[in-house]
């Protein structure tokens, strides 16, 4: 490389060569030309200077400086760098195209999380729509994590809330809350009734009528969400009701069977499973019945039948 050194002692040797060939009578011009060139290497040391200075700041911000290295210096975003949230359960893709407008998006499967490995530096929320695992309390507080749960709580806690909505003859609808050490427990954000009618739905299409009332309710309320500018609207935990995974086992095959059917044919297997249930239940106690509700009308329920999804 040409340095401004080896520029400024080429000019200075140049010019005692010009004043030597051109004799005492230029000396006066010789010596203005030297100083000029003088002048103008030292201008030119001084910009290759602060250029060597800002090539050196680059490449060191760029990369490592040595071989298997690493850098020293943070890339700069100049704040653009998207706040994260997670998003997770079985129903995330229902509401994707709403959050990552604005966040970068971490999308998790329904599968276990381990939530102890998760990097919460730069989480703003955590959506849960459809998630079939407890999260412990100690992440709680490391984001906001809200969840969309399908039930008009305090009805319909815990799992399958659009099977006992049904079993129970309790009002069908999808709430959004804060989610508390105890299970579908925490302060309500919003939520909305959904109005079933047993004869035109099955279990199947219950569940698939809540996740699509659920996501509408989720995108009306996202931008409160998303600026943390919502309200909350606490419970009483002593009222509504609560099921665990193991309360829908004695009629798990049931579901299995009558998930597309009709909803009173389903409440009628399912009551006939569970008075067996409990008669073969060791000591005395009242069987139980479900509401089946109104005649049918004239319909066919004799094609295939699939299996439902319990988890919403």
């Amino acid at each position: 490389m040409f340095t401004a050194d080896r520029y400024r002692g080429k000019a200075i040797e140049h010019a005692k060569l010009a004043r030597t060939a051109s004799g005492p009578d230029e000396l006066p011009d010789c010596k203005a030309f030297e100083s000029r060139c003088v002048e103008l290497t030292v201008t030119a040391q001084g910009v290759t200077g602060i250029s060597d200075r800002v090539m050196r700041v680059k490449d060191h911000a760029a990369g490592p400086s040595k071989a298997g290295g690493k850098s020293t210096t943070r890339r700069r975003t100049n704040g653009l760098r998207k706040p994260e949230i997670i998003v997770a359960g079985v129903f995330a893709n229902k509401i994707l195209s709403t959050v990552n407008r604005r966040f970068a998006v971490r999308v998790v499967g329904d599968g276990y999380i381990d939530f102890d490995t998760v990097d919460f530096s730069n989480v703003h929320l955590a959506i849960i729509f459809g998630y079939g695992h407890k999260i412990a309390e100690r992440h709680l507080d490391k984001a906001d994590f809200i969840n969309i749960h399908g039930s008009l709580l305090p009805f319909g806690r815990g799992p399958h809330p659009h099977i006992w909505a049904w079993i129970n003859a309790e009002p069908h609808g999808v709430t959004i809350h804060k989610m508390s050490s105890e299970i579908d427990k925490g302060p309500i954000i919003a939520q909305r009734k959904v109005e079933l009618e047993p004869w035109e739905n099955s279990i199947n299409s219950t569940m698939y009528a809540l996740v699509d009332a659920a996501t509408e309710l989720f995108r009306e309320n996202w931008n409160d969400l998303a600026e943390g500018a919502f309200a909350l609207k606490s419970t009483d935990p002593l009222s509504g009701s609560s099921h665990r995974l193991k309360d829908t086992q004695p009629i798990r095959d049931v579901v299995d069977r009558f998930a597309d059917a009709p909803v009173p044919i389903f409440l009628q297997e399912g009551s006939a499973r569970m008075a067996v249930s409990l008669a073969q239940q060791p000591g005395p106690g009242p069987s139980r019945t479900f509401d089946v509700g109104a005649a049918p009308p004239a319909r066919r329920t004799d094609g295939p039948l699939l299996k439902s999804s319990l988890g919403t």
